[in-house]
């Protein structure tokens, strides 16, 4: 069996796994075991690494080390595997080990998609991949059997450098036409959701404004914290 691990970026150079056998076997004991990227990737977060470890009779414990990078990303904790295989005389008992990656960047209040579900939850939902940059909206019906309606704009200083609908329909209104501006008017009913993926260039302060509802506020980031329109969405701030 191999085990689970913890480790912190930049605090420690390793994650170390110990394979081991529950009883001492008479004869030579042989595994494969080999990484495998989850939410961590290799080269980025961590260097991909295989072998294959041997127990001469009597011995029951080894330890592997996998080698973690240190990168300047705010990612949250990210996880990889080690799975073994390919065993000889030994039966495997828990074949895949987790290593959790805990970040040492502090993440900013935007990063992280917010937990929510449109057939319940009625808002606006706005949060950044902070991984790649993308940054996210969603309008939620929450259920209203007589239809919810966001209708605004989202306004840059500089050209969007990409703007991607989300579950638009004919009856909704998405106008990319002006690179420095998206003016929308999203309707939807029950459990549907409507938005947009989008990122811009650094400094552009991008502003976001919704007249429809009249007093609507944003949940921001995986921790939701909450916003007033009109906001400046690079500084979290009001836009100017």
């Amino acid at each position: 069996s191999i085990n689970d691990v913890t480790v912190t970026e930049g605090s420690d150079p390793t994650a170390d796994f110990i394979i081991s056998l529950n009883v001492a076997s008479a004869v030579q004991v042989d595994v494969n075991y080999a990484t495998v990227d989850g939410t961590a990737t290799s080269a980025g977060d961590y260097t991909a690494t295989t072998g294959t470890v041997s127990f001469a009779p009597a011995e029951t414990s080894k330890t592997i080390s996998v080698p973690i990078n240190d990168d300047a990303l705010a990612e949250g904790t990210e996880s990889f595997t080690v799975t073994l295989s390919n065993n000889a005389n030994a039966v495997i008992g828990d074949g895949s080990g987790l290593a959790s990656i805990i970040d040492d960047e502090q993440a900013p209040l935007s990063c992280g998609e917010p937990a929510y579900s449109p057939s319940t939850d009625q808002g606006i939902f706005l949060w950044q991949d902070c991984a790649t940059s993308e940054w996210h909206l969603r309008t939620t019906g929450g259920g209203s059997s007589s239809g919810v309606r966001y209708k605004g704009d989202l306004t840059g200083t500089q050209n969007f450098t990409s703007v991607a609908e989300f579950s638009i329909e004919a009856s909704d209104t998405f106008d990319t036409a002006n690179p420095l501006s998206v003016v929308f008017d999203m309707k939807m009913i029950g459990s549907g959701q409507d938005g947009m993926d989008f990122t811009f260039p650094t400094g552009a302060e991008p502003c976001l404004d919704i007249s429809k509802p009249s007093g609507a506020t944003v949940f921001v980031g995986a921790s939701k914290q909450v916003f007033s329109l009109p906001l400046n969405i690079e500084t979290l701030g009001v836009c100017n």
